[in-house]
């Protein structure tokens, strides 16, 4: 094998370098407008999230990073490593405090956002895949700061990583994330968001389109209107779409809200009236009366 034509990282060199690649794609969407590099910048950013974990693992017991260790069997390149979802599982076992008081939401968020941009289909909104994007970045920097083991200063660590010709983004990042982020109800979200859920518990009733209003589902009370089988805890976190919390009703919008007049999806059951835009949807549909 020529050595001089093979590209090889170890794990944590592989992160990073998904890592200084999503940058790289969100200071080329910023700068070209060109909306599916921010495609690219949230898959790749939730990728080296994974394998920071695993990395974690690995520094802990690298047989934590393989899936099956109750098997012995020798260990090689082809050996199956964990899920996202196992990797978690298993650093909440190392230090679930510790885990908890960064995650807030987060790896949640990434799994979500990669699961469904590589297995389905795109649907991202500008402004909001900045935010996401501001938010996971900001778990990178709070897992080092927690989880990972240097002999230097974070920051300075960091940027040992992260290519020079991206620190002025990674600046901005932090900033912005200082400016507009917060915690609600134990989960990290925009302020906007905050503002939003709140607002919408103003408004208990949602006209449909054939002009009747009707009582709004809230939310931890799906199962008692659908057929649909849901996760007995489901409820106990806040909703993984528009972050409302249980007893509460969603943001118009959210893939989770029932419609109660067919019991389906409301926001694609076809049974909200049809405007030009979501946000004239939005005003137009709900009533507080």
């Amino acid at each position: 094998m020529d050595v001089q034509n093979t590209l090889k990282f170890n794990l944590l060199q592989n992160a990073f370098d998904y890592l200084n690649c999503s940058l790289e794609f969100v200071i080329k969407a910023k700068k070209t407008g060109e909306n599916r590099s921010w495609k690219f910048a949230l898959i790749n950013i939730s990728v080296a999230i994974e394998l920071l974990l695993k990395e974690r693992l690995r520094s802990e017991n690298a047989l934590l990073l393989y899936n099956d260790i109750n098997t012995f069997k020798p260990i090689t390149r082809d050996s199956k490593t964990v899920s996202f979802s196992t990797a978690i599982e298993r650093l909440r076992f190392i230090d679930d405090s510790t885990l908890k008081n960064i995650d807030r939401g987060r790896l949640s968020s990434a799994q979500k956002l990669r699961n469904q941009m590589i297995h389905y289909d795109v649907e991202l909104k500008i402004p909001e895949a900045y935010q996401e994007y501001a938010n996971l970045f900001n778990f990178v920097e709070e897992f080092f700061i927690c989880f990972m083991k240097t002999n230097c200063d974070v920051e300075e660590y960091l940027q040992q990583h992260i290519n020079k010709e991206l620190w002025e983004e990674e600046k901005i990042l932090n900033e912005y994330f200082l400016e507009e982020f917060t915690c609600f109800e134990g989960e990290i979200t925009h302020k906007e968001n905050k503002v939003g859920v709140e607002e919408a518990q103003e408004y208990p009733k949602v006209i449909l389109k054939d002009g009747t209003k009707y009582d709004r589902i809230r939310y931890g009370d799906e199962y008692l209107h659908t057929p649909y089988t849901y996760p007995q805890d489901y409820a106990t976190h806040l909703c993984h779409d528009c972050l409302t919390k249980k007893g509460w009703f969603h943001l118009v919008r959210c893939d989770m809200e029932v419609c109660p007049k067919c019991k389906t999806q409301l926001i694609s059951c076809g049974c909200l009236p049809e405007y030009n835009s979501c946000e004239e949807q939005e005003k137009a549909c709900l009533s507080k009366d």
